[in-house]
This record gives structure tokens, sequence and C-alpha cells, in this order.
């Protein structure tokens, strides 16, 4: 009885770590991405079009 207990906290504990975890990378990964594709789209622009200066 009490095993059985123990074991559905350790569960619910562990998967509610993993969904956090999952939750942060894509966070991170969606974040990154767009960071660098906003980077990357603006060095493009950047050599296409003279500055006006």
């Amino acid at each position: 009885m009490e095993l059985t207990l123990l074991l559905e906290i350790v569960l619910m504990v562990v998967s509610t770590a993993v969904i956090t975890a999952f939750k942060v990378v894509g966070v991170s990964v969606f974040y990154g991405v767009k960071v660098y594709l906003e980077v990357k789209s603006q060095k493009v622009t950047n050599k296409k079009k003279k500055p006006r200066k």
C-alpha cells in the first residue's frame, strides 16, 4: 500500500519534471531559432542594400 503510493508520487514528480523540461527546451529552441533567423535575414538585407548615409 505504501509502496504504490510512493511510486505514484514519484511518477507524478517525474512526469511533471519531464513536461517542464520539454517546455523549457521547446521555448528556448523556438526563441533561439527565431533570433537566429532574424539575425540571418538582417545580415542578408545588409549585404543587398547599400547603406544610405
